[in-house]
């Protein structure tokens, strides 16, 4: 899936790759859906690459997703996706506010120091879990999930 061989991971704060989610999640009913909203510290640095080294460098927002009615909020990004061809594409939004892909209740999660899930694997992430899920749409999970950057498919985590 990436291009070049990785060490393996590891550390005290590597996040865990691959969950089986059915095994590990407190809603057995969820599926292994999930967006990932990536925050870098930009008040301590001033490149993202800078932060994705640093500890505390980075935040994420994980919000599990379940299958079910069509997401207004989520559907400007799925509307967006063709513009998209490549990696280092660049889309501009007018009047969009990311809080739209948040569930109701933001008060209830989980969170824990940890590490980026694909590379560069770095500890780097204080990672906040949303205990409430959003809804979406088959349709629109099906776009996103398939989504490809050719000829290398995008990052599937």
């Amino acid at each position: 899936m990436w291009q070049e061989p990785l060490a393996i991971p590891g550390g005290d704060r590597q996040s865990p790759i691959d969950i089986v989610v059915r095994k590990s999640v407190f809603d057995p009913q969820l599926r292994p859906l999930k967006l990932h909203l990536v925050h870098w510290n930009s008040d301590k640095y001033s490149l993202f690459e800078e932060a994705v080294i640093e500890e505390n460098g980075l935040a994420v927002i994980a919000v599990f997703l379940k299958v079910g009615k069509r997401h207004e909020g989520l559907q400007k990004l799925v509307d967006a996706l063709p513009a998209v061809r490549h990696k280092d594409s660049v889309v501009e939004f007018t009047k969009f506010d990311p809080a739209c892909l948040l569930p109701e209740n933001i008060d209830d999660y989980w969170t824990y120091a940890g590490s980026l899930t694909t590379p560069p694997l770095t500890e780097a992430v204080t990672w906040m879990v949303m205990k409430q899920h959003i809804e979406v749409s088959h349709d629109q999970w099906q776009t996103v999930s398939t989504f490809e950057d050719k000829p290398l498919p995008l990052v599937d985590n």
